[in-house]
């Protein structure tokens, strides 16, 4: 789906930066797009995209279009940073702890 060819719908609620213990005790930042009307969230059960980056979940670019453009379409959109990266705890080594972790 193409964020950029449908009507948005819906308010986007930003929860920032939830920190998410994994099976070792370090906590991951992450961030879940909720869609709302009115300012709250929708209580119902709704499709939801999950990315994992070590590129910064708050990049200017994969906020609009990932966390704002598909949570505005009606998807929760959750978006964290990899262990050792950015705001998350940890030390980052590159696929060690990626399977683990998710």
């Amino acid at each position: 789906m193409n964020p950029k060819s449908t009507k948005k719908e819906y308010d986007v609620v930003i929860e920032k930066n939830i920190m998410l213990e994994t099976r070792d005790g370090i906590k991951l930042a992450t961030d879940v797009y909720h869609p709302a009307l009115q300012g709250e969230p929708i209580q119902e059960r709704l499709p939801t995209i999950l990315q994992r980056t070590p590129y910064n979940k708050e990049a200017p670019l994969r906020v609009k279009q990932l966390g704002e453009g598909y949570s505005s379409r009606g998807y929760n959109v959750v978006i964290q940073d990899f262990r050792g990266r950015y705001n998350s705890e940890g030390a980052f080594y590159k696929y060690a702890d990626m399977g683990e972790d998710g």
